[in-house]
């Protein structure tokens, strides 16, 4: 059993990076009394002494090497460009730090094998900052099919867009296929998260992209087939209207989570299990609101600072009951945020 003292003791992070996305960290951790940003390092030491001037970090390296070195430092949190990924992440486990990796960690399967079973036989934690799966709105949706409040699960429907070059500029390294960027690998990633909590690992999938002038696909549209029949449909893109959307359609209802933040509805027809037809003059339906201190925008929700102690990590295998991706260490436990992840913040 773990005691108090260890439960309670701060964990030292160290940033692999000066991205933007790590704001949403910084804030975190000033939030709660269990982490505590001590480094970060950059390619250019200058950015790197300038950054940690900026968000008053302790120390600042010229090197992402020289900081894995640094034996204050605990956990690491990569948010460097998707190719780099699995290779900071393996670096950062050979160190002997915690990582927690920005989303998409690797289209590889084997790339994603090997750096989990490295964190397992090192007893580290490996954790893919999906923070939306730890938001209690995501538990209430998996909580409304495990009930089959909405009856037999058909149908998942999930969508994630925004207008990249409107945002960042036409030198935004999701543009470079030398850096594994794309819509897919960005945000089709969330969609793709999505159907396999809900509706577990596809069985058969059919994809389609429209390429942009960098090389890069710039929409994407998928097509899965999961366990017992469920049919899954998700479109992503770098050049579309601000649009987030997640939705579940049973034989009996329906269950979504849209951009407006605060709300989730569940529809449920009163034909039992929800095996009979649905009519408009027959239909009886009951509407589930999550409150709004439970705040939520669909796909794009942020969590805090994850709360994790070197006592309580251990090792998650894929499967809806664990909040995590395909085979994923979690780091216990990230807490809701207050507001979505806006584009400016990615």
């Amino acid at each position: 059993m773990q005691q108090p003292d260890e439960r309670s003791r701060v964990i030292t992070w160290g940033l692999l990076s000066t991205a933007r996305i790590n704001r949403r960290l910084l804030k975190a951790a000033a939030e709660t009394d269990r982490a505590g940003v001590v480094a970060v390092a950059s390619r250019d030491a200058a950015r790197a002494q300038t950054y940690a001037r900026e968000h008053g970090i302790p120390k600042a390296y010229g090197s992402y090497e020289a900081l894995l070195e640094d034996p204050e430092v605990e956990a690491v949190y990569i948010s460097l460009p998707n190719a780099l990924h699995v290779e900071w992440t393996l670096r950062g486990l050979e160190a002997g730090k915690h990582v927690l990796c920005e989303k998409p960690f690797s289209r590889r399967p084997e790339e994603v094998r090997q750096a989990f079973d490295l964190a397992d036989s090192k007893h580290l934690v490996l954790s893919e900052a999906f923070m939306w799966r730890h938001h209690p709105q995501t538990k209430t949706l998996a909580a409304l099919l495990d009930e089959r409040v909405i009856g037999r699960l058909r149908i998942v429907r999930a969508a994630f867009g925004f207008r990249l070059e409107s945002v960042h500029g036409t030198g935004d390294a999701r543009l470079s296929p030398q850096l594994e960027g794309g819509s897919l690998m960005d945000v089709g990633c969330y969609c793709v998260n999505a159907i396999r909590l809900l509706a577990g690992e596809p069985k058969c999938v059919h994809g389609e992209q429209a390429l942009g002038e960098s090389g890069v696909d710039i929409t994407f549209a998928g097509t899965l087939r999961c366990a017992d029949d469920v049919l899954a449909h998700f479109d992503c893109g770098l050049v579309l209207p601000d649009r987030a959307a997640l939705e579940v359609v049973g034989e009996g209802g329906e269950a979504s989570s849209s951009a407006i933040p605060g709300t989730l509805t569940g529809q449920a027809s009163s034909c039992g299990e929800g095996t009979g037809p649905r009519s408009s003059s027959s239909r009886s339906r009951r509407r589930t609101r999550i409150g709004s201190s439970s705040r939520m925008s669909a796909l794009r929700s942020r969590a805090r600072q994850p709360r994790c102690s070197g006592g309580t990590m251990r090792s998650a295998r894929p499967g809806r009951s664990t909040p995590s991706t395909g085979r994923q260490t979690v780091a216990r436990d990230l807490r809701p945020g207050r507001g979505p992840l806006r584009a400016d913040d990615l």
